[in-house]
């Protein structure tokens, strides 16, 4: 199958376009299934013959206009660890990646391009689901210049980052910086750091010439899953279940369940990875522990799989992680630790209202599967 094509658009500071034609794997949008699979474009910005795409050092570059707080001439400060702190009078270039067609997901790092459609009932009496085919993938970058500000302006190198992961680099930037900016709050007010412009990974060289990465979010198309009717009596059904089982609980009950709910919504829309961890771990926490004794997390987990083998050692390891988080021992969070966290904050949601065999097979099986495997 030859490849399908999608387009990019190029807006540049300077006021010129540049349509460019894009190939997508065919497998994209075939295999239809109940997952999304998800595409990001990558480029370059702002590279020339003596800064070429790639040649630099891996980094990081934040900027905030000041609220009517002007240097009386421009200020630039070399900082150790490969970094540079620059307060000046006049213009900024920004740029990025849209995606036209897509639409935020639950994800803000994921956009989903939507499929519509419409029910039909044929002679028959079957109903049969219509779509409007939507197959537009695109992508648009833009460059800018702004112009006429004072501002702020933090670039650092980031050479422990795995620079072909633009989440991990991105990360690893915000915690190389976060200090400088939180002295700078404390210390000249919420005007200095007034307004953020712009936040970039790219790549720096010696002479602080900065080439800005395009990385898309991801895409996704609602094309590529498979079409499902869902069952009103069997909806209505289980919904009732479950809404009968949550007034069933004690007001205490129903306070602790409502507040790990609100973190479990928060987690799921998170994007940084420490961030989203804590905040799964506050789902538990909200719903099992009065104290920092996690002995109620290990029992309820047990009754749930009917079996205390292994247990013990599963929470613990995520204990042990939400302390290194929480005490400043690290700054990052394995995906398998993420994995798991989160497969736990839903089995005990899930164990307060429903049938976790039935609601939670996916994450109870994860789960029996870790143990088994420690």
């Amino acid at each position: 199958m030859e490849p399908l094509r999608s387009h990019a658009t190029i807006r540049r500071a300077d006021g010129s376009v540049e349509h460019v034609d894009l190939d997508m794997p065919p497998e994209f949008l075939i295999s239809p299934s109940d997952d999304l699979l998800e595409m990001r474009m990558s480029g370059w910005q702002h590279a020339d013959e003596q800064h070429p795409a790639g040649g630099g050092r891996p980094g990081y570059r934040v900027a905030y206009k000041t609220v009517k707080l002007m240097p009386a001439k421009d200020i630039t400060i070399p900082l150790p660890q490969d970094s540079r702190l620059k307060v000046a009078m006049g213009s900024l270039n920004r740029g990025g990646v849209h995606t036209p067609d897509g639409v935020p997901g639950r994800q803000p790092a994921h956009h989903v391009v939507p499929e519509y459609g419409t029910l039909s009932t044929d002679i028959t009496g079957a109903v049969r689901y219509i779509r409007c085919l939507n197959p537009a993938m695109s992508f648009e970058a833009w460059e800018e210049e702004l112009g006429g500000l004072s501002y702020v302006e933090i670039i650092c190198g980031v050479e422990d980052a795995a620079a072909n992961d633009p989440d991990a680099l991105r990360e690893a930037g915000r915690s190389k910086v976060v200090a400088l900016k939180t002295m700078l709050d404390l210390m000249f007010g919420p005007r200095l750091l007034g307004i953020p412009l712009l936040e970039e990974i790219g790549e720096v060289f010696d002479d602080w010439h900065w080439n800005r990465r395009l990385d898309s979010v991801l895409l996704s198309t609602e094309l590529q899953v498979r079409s499902a009717f869902l069952d009103p009596d069997a909806f209505v059904g289980a919904a009732g279940s479950f809404i009968a089982a949550y007034e069933g609980l004690s007001n205490e009950d129903q306070r602790r369940f409502s507040l790990a709910c609100q973190w479990y919504w928060l987690a799921d829309a998170e994007p940084d990875q420490v961030n989203r961890f804590i905040q799964f771990w506050l789902v538990i926490e909200s719903l099992e522990m009065s104290t920092t004794d996690i002995a109620p997390v290990k029992r309820r987990l047990a009754t749930v799989l009917g079996t205390s083998d292994g247990v013990s050692d599963f929470v613990g390891r995520l204990f042990g992680t939400r302390g290194t988080l929480v005490h400043g021992d690290s700054a990052s969070v394995s995906s398998d630790d993420l994995d798991r966290v989160e497969a736990l904050a839903r089995i005990l949601l899930t164990a307060r209202v429903a049938d976790v065999r039935v609601a939670a097979v996916p994450y109870l099986r994860q789960i029996q599967s870790w143990l088994q495997a420690n």
